[in-house]
């Protein structure tokens, strides 16, 4: 039988705990993995509107209560899109003349009861690598949202198309 046996320094012990504090530390100080419009209808590259700034290709972004966000001309990399998902959401995204691609996940309209939520591409693009959900995509029995997915002209891409599921 062959036994090993490592030994390392102490230095080794400390520089290890000393590196695993460090990560404990940015990972509590980390910032927000979405941005949230902030209300009030304007245009989606108003970065004082959100509230993470313009959201981008790791940031999820959420757009909620009354209002209407229009996509204009130039290039949207975001992490995915939830429209409306709140009770009392009337929220509403226009895709006119911009391109908003999708790169982590879903775009989710409308979901719980009593909310809705609207997207309309006019003209441009909207990709997405992932699922569109339109309605209840937690699949939740009883769920009374209205969602409307509306393709009027662009260039429309989604893995599948799920409506109202619940």
């Amino acid at each position: 039988m062959i036994t090993v046996k490592f030994t390392f320094p102490a230095c080794f012990l400390c520089i290890g705990l000393a590196l695993a504090t460090d990560f404990s530390a940015a990972a509590a100080q980390s910032t927000p993995d979405v941005a949230i419009w902030a209300g009030g209808s304007g245009n989606w590259n108003q970065a004082n509107l959100w509230s993470n700034g313009l959201p981008n290709g790791y940031l999820r972004a959420e757009v909620h209560g009354k209002c209407t966000v229009t996509v204009p001309a130039g290039d949207y990399v975001i992490g995915d899109l939830e429209i409306g998902l709140n009770p009392h959401d009337r929220a509403r995204v226009e895709v006119d003349g911009g391109q908003l691609i999708l790169m982590q996940d879903s775009l989710r309209i409308g979901e719980e009861t009593g909310g809705e939520g609207e997207f309309v591409l006019k003209d441009g693009a909207m990709h997405c690598f992932m699922d569109v959900y339109a309605g209840a995509a937690t699949g939740v029995p009883g769920c009374a949202t209205k969602a409307t997915l509306r393709i009027q002209g662009g260039s429309f891409l989604g893995r599948t198309l799920l409506a109202g599921i619940g």
